[in-house]
């Protein structure tokens, strides 16, 4: 739960009240930086425990990755990296 919270409390501060997801997504509607997919990389360990690596892309370009116990949680931290990379770059 602490991931959650932090998450939350993460992207509110960035002007989004929902997740990185969402806060990713509005951030490239704002920019108009084109259109997101994400992609399951690899699944891997038994049913009851297994782990996932999601990478989102922004143009059919890669722009982060995550891992996860769950797809959500993967895509989540996908998302994550994508918008600190992105926002990296406007910082430059």
């Amino acid at each position: 739960m602490k991931f959650a919270h932090e998450a939350l409390e993460n992207a509110t501060e960035k002007g989004s009240s929902r997740d990185y997801k969402t806060a990713l997504q509005e951030y490239v509607q704002k920019k108009r930086l084109g259109s997101i997919r994400y992609n399951v990389v690899s699944e891997t360990g038994p049913d009851h425990k297994k782990q996932f690596i999601i990478e989102v892309s922004l143009n059919e370009t890669l722009a982060g990755e995550g891992s996860g116990n769950s797809k959500q949680e993967a895509g989540q931290h996908a998302a994550r990296a994508a918008l600190k990379a992105l926002r990296g770059k406007k910082a430059k």
